[in-house]
């Protein structure tokens, strides 16, 4: 905060905005309620691709599992989507679908399903199949031996990279609404600076990393603390 109070005194406003010029005008958004809608909008593609990446990861991570053939083509994909920098798709998304939430949606999600693809796949693969071979022993139902085993078996692999899909879902959510959306927190960000409004530009920044910072240490940082405590004590 010094730093940014000093650097603000060297470079004029319309560059560096003091920290105080930036609070009063992101208190004069969240007045007017804007800020509000506006970060719903965010929240909720984020939200919608997080769950699209977890699902559609998930499915595809067993998929591979469970078939070399699938495998293969499921790794190319993977690949496709790990590949293509976001900036890309973001554009290839404006031009299907114009300025639309969905853009930012489907970029997300995109990027970001490999993660639990990969995670998934290793999870299934690795799962002991002893436990899993005992229930079928015991002629139990094949629905009752996934819920009640093989969810357990990959549950903290498989939760711990949906924790970094839902973290990182903000982020790209953001970038994407920037480039080729129209509405949410990044693209007032672009609007903002477009009429070299940057002490509201600093304000939604400040707003986004915020709230970024939360998500981060309640859905990653948190979860992991409470992972290694466990295993303090249960050494």
């Amino acid at each position: 905060m010094v730093c940014w109070q000093c650097t603000s005194e060297v470079f004029p406003d319309v560059l560096v905005p003091s920290p105080r010029q930036t609070f009063t005008a992101l208190i004069e958004l969240a007045r007017t309620g804007e800020l509000f809608t506006t970060a719903i909008s965010t929240i909720v593609r984020a939200a919608a691709a997080s769950v699209i990446a977890i699902v559609v990861g998930i499915g595809a991570g067993w998929a591979a599992s469970s078939s070399s053939a699938l495998s293969g083509v499921i790794a190319v994909i993977r690949g496709i989507g790990v590949g293509i920098p976001p900036v890309v798709v973001a554009v290839l998304a404006m031009l299907w679908w114009g300025a639309d939430g969905r853009v930012a949606v489907a970029v997300a999600a995109l990027v970001l399903f490999p993660v639990v693809a990969s995670a998934a796949q290793s999870a299934f693969v690795h799962a002991p199949r002893e436990l899993i071979d005992m229930g079928k022993a015991f002629n139990l139902p094949r629905f009752t031996v996934f819920r009640t085993i093989t969810t357990r078996l990959v549950s903290a692999e498989i939760g711990a990279a949906s924790r970094v899909v839902a973290s990182s879902s903000l982020r790209v959510v953001l970038m994407t609404e920037v480039i080729a959306v129209g509405s949410g927190i990044g693209a007032r960000i672009a609007y903002s600076r477009s009429l070299l409004l940057t002490d509201e530009v600093f304000a939604w920044a400040v707003f986004a990393v915020g709230f970024a910072l939360a998500i981060d240490r309640l859905l990653v940082n948190r979860p992991a603390r409470r992972a290694k405590t466990n295993i303090g004590r249960n050494e």
